[in-house]
């Protein structure tokens, strides 16, 4: 990234400005006052601001403990911090307040909360403890958290208070049919954390803005501590954070802050894209500093992904030039299913792999894109990492739809999925209590110790019905099971035990995902029976024996890759979770008018026309993962069986010129091809 030649007897802060580039120096060395400083994909946004601060401390304009840098997670502070201790001599680097914003409200509240009634020894409660509280609040109010889930409702609540709302007011839910029963549980969740002393994260940041607003000794304290403050990844703040800066910066408005609003693609968790907006407006004295020249990807995959983002009405608009060589441009490759889409990617990572050419990351807008993928990679043997959510067939719905399956194989074959089977809706209570019941008799199972105690007596006359329901239930999945091709066999087990249309009328914002997933997993069946040239549908013996080798299959996705050794080489992610990251090849899977933009989010968005953007915005997040080789794949259907339909290339891929894209258009606009038609500028290679 150099630009500039040192003179051998240059100091270590001439080499440091030395290595900017023009507008990278002009940010660093920039005069007091508020700066907005747009940093796009692969421009050295973190150099920038660790250079900033080192260049602060070198020439006495600030002392390193009165600087507050601060970012959103513990990994992006410690590698701040790491690369600050390049630049400042330990003694002072380490005095310099690096951290994210919820361990600054933290100090704030230790030192000054009991102004506000906020004891100093406050906990932090989160993770599973604040789960744990929710589920038991939920319990107490008679709500079923097997169908409504206690995360989905912690993150509703967690974007109202983003945004600076009362959950615990019914009108903050607005047209929510469950509005009051909400208000009621974010009520609830407020008393208990408060009994136990605690505060969640969201709290904290409101905590820290009701302190600094109600307290002129805190909020002068606060900015004569940190009269100097830098923020990361700008275009992600939501309101508390806004307001905080604003509180902490009264009266100096030494603000930098540095971000690009066209990767801003959080407002689903109440990210507000107008801060970063609006900094000129907010700070009418503020300069802006572009950074203009992009280090990461090569000049045709920058260009690309700059043609499709300019589509966006709610953006800054700057001039973005590349220091790479030209390279290829993208590669549009058309895919017959997710599953041909699936085997694609497989075969780009590993030709990659095998010319010992960097890392992969195939990317996808949903977690239920994952499992093709997943089974794709263990086929071919070849190791991946996942990041941005959890493995396919370790997530709860999955589980609960495996345990049905299980109960039509063979119930005797496996009492953690048949303790599980006992346990599902619409009766989880009832399922414990006979689980807890069935565990003390003797036998050889927990399905054989059930059925006595069916007959045995041992029971309640309430909980021998529910139980003898269970028992005739997988009796009807085990004649299902001799019936039914496998895919339908999911469908049906899905349907009968009621959990399909549990998860439907749920009001949980992940409903929908986990409705999804399970469409998922029938899909993953009919390519599992499709592959089995062994499997002999045509008998009731056959279709059991294909059963218990999908279970097994099922089991063996389950266990954990191991993503910390140095050979693996592959990672999955979905869009949201690759942001920050960069790898050699990117695979976006499902490029088409189903995920890019998102179907569900866009039509139930409150305006369609900004969820739209943020997806456009989501596309160009995962495009700029790319160093050098980039490919947007596009499945011709989605869906399985009878809920298979057709879909069409994303709208986004119109709005990068032909001359930046590679791959022959489909025939027509739903055509349907080999998943080796085309291979992209690199030629055809073998699938593993």
């Amino acid at each position: 990234m150099p630009t500039t030649v040192p003179t051998p007897h240059a100091t270590d802060h001439e080499r440091l400005l030395a290595g900017l580039n023009e507008r990278q120096r002009e940010a660093v060395t920039a005069p007091d006052g508020p700066t907005l400083v747009i940093a796009g994909p692969g421009s050295g946004k973190t150099r920038v601001i660790c250079a900033r601060i080192a260049h602060l401390v070198r020439t006495g304009r600030a002392e390193p403990h009165r600087i507050a840098a601060i970012t959103f997670t513990r990994k992006a502070a410690e590698e701040m911090a790491a690369r600050l201790r390049t630049m400042l001599p330990p003694a002072e680097s380490h005095r310099v307040w690096i951290s994210t914003f919820h361990r600054l409200c933290g100090r704030l509240l230790r030192d000054h909360g009991e102004a506000v009634g906020i004891p100093a020894d406050f906990r932090i409660v989160d993770g599973a403890e604040r789960i744990g509280v929710m589920r038991r609040c939920m319990f107490d109010a008679g709500v079923d958290v097997r169908i409504h889930k206690p995360q989905a409702l912690l993150h509703r609540i967690s974007t109202l208070k983003n945004r600076m709302r009362t959950p615990a007011e019914t009108e903050t839910w607005e047209d929510d049919e469950h509005a009051g029963r909400n208000a009621q549980l974010a009520a609830a969740y407020q008393a208990a954390l408060a009994q136990a002393n605690g505060l969640d994260f969201d709290d904290m940041l409101l905590g820290a803005v009701r302190l600094l607003h109600e307290s002129p000794e805190a909020r002068a304290a606060a900015g004569e501590r940190f009269p100097r403050i830098l923020v990361d990844e700008y275009q992600d703040t939501n309101l508390p954070q806004y307001v905080l800066v604003r509180q902490i910066a009264e009266g100096r408005d030494d603000v930098f802050v540095v971000g690009d609003p066209d990767q801003a693609i959080y407002g689903w968790r109440g990210a507000e894209l107008q801060n970063i907006l609006s900094f000129q407006r907010d700070f009418p004295a503020a300069r802006r500093i572009d950074l203009q020249l992009a280090y990461r990807s090569s000049a045709r995959l920058l260009e690309a992904a700059g043609a499709m983002i300019r589509s966006n009405g709610e953006r800054l608009d700057h001039t973005f030039r590349c220091a790479n060589p030209p390279g290829m441009p993208p590669a549009i490759h058309h895919a017959a299913d997710p599953a041909a889409e699936a085997d694609f990617a497989v075969a780009r990572a590993g030709a990659r792999i095998r010319r010992d050419e960097g890392e992969v990351a195939v990317l996808y807008r949903t977690n239920a894109q994952s499992g093709a993928l997943e089974n794709a990679f263990r086929r071919a043997g070849i190791r991946y990492r996942i990041t941005g959510g959890e493995s396919f067939y370790n997530r709860p719905e999955i589980l609960d739809a495996l345990c049905c399956l299980q109960a039509a194989s063979d119930p005797d074959g496996d009492d953690e999925a048949m303790r599980r089977f006992a346990d599902l809706p619409p009766h989880p209570r009832t399922g414990r209590r006979i689980a807890a019941e069935i565990g003390r008799l003797p036998g050889r199972s927990f399905w054989s110790r059930a059925e006595q105690a069916a007959r045995s007596g041992a029971l309640s006359d309430y909980h021998a019905a529910n139980l003898r329901l269970r028992l005739e239930l997988a009796a009807a999945l085990r004649d299902a099971a001799c019936r039914l091709p496998l895919d339908e066999l999911v469908d049906e087990a899905l349907g009968r035990t009621g959990y399909r249309q549990a998860a439907a009328a749920s009001a949980d914002a992940d409903a929908e995902d986990r409705l999804d997933n399970l469409a998922e997993l029938a899909y993953d069946a009919s390519v599992f029976a499709r592959d089995d040239e062994g499997a002999d549908t045509n008998t009731p013996e056959g279709r059991l024996r294909l059963l218990a080798a999908f279970l097994a299959h099922c089991r063996s996705m389950r266990t954990p890759e191991r993503d910390d050794a140095a050979g693996v080489r592959v990672t999955l992610s979905t869009l949201h979770g690759a942001k920050g990251l960069e790898f050699d090849t990117v695979i976006v899977a499902g490029f088409d008018a189903e995920h890019l933009p998102h179907r569900r989010t866009v039509a139930s968005a409150a305006d369609a026309g900004a969820a739209i953007e943020e997806e456009r915005r989501l596309a160009y997040v995962g495009m700029t993962r790319a160093r050098t080789e980039l490919y947007l794949s596009v499945p011709a259907v989605t869906g399985h069986g009878a809920k298979q339909r057709r879909t069409g290339p994303s709208p986004f891929l119109a709005e990068i010129p032909d001359h930046l894209r590679t791959g022959a258009a489909p025939a027509g606009p739903y055509a349907e091809q080999p998943a080796d038609t085309t291979m992209g500028p690199l030629g055809p290679e073998r699938s593993l």
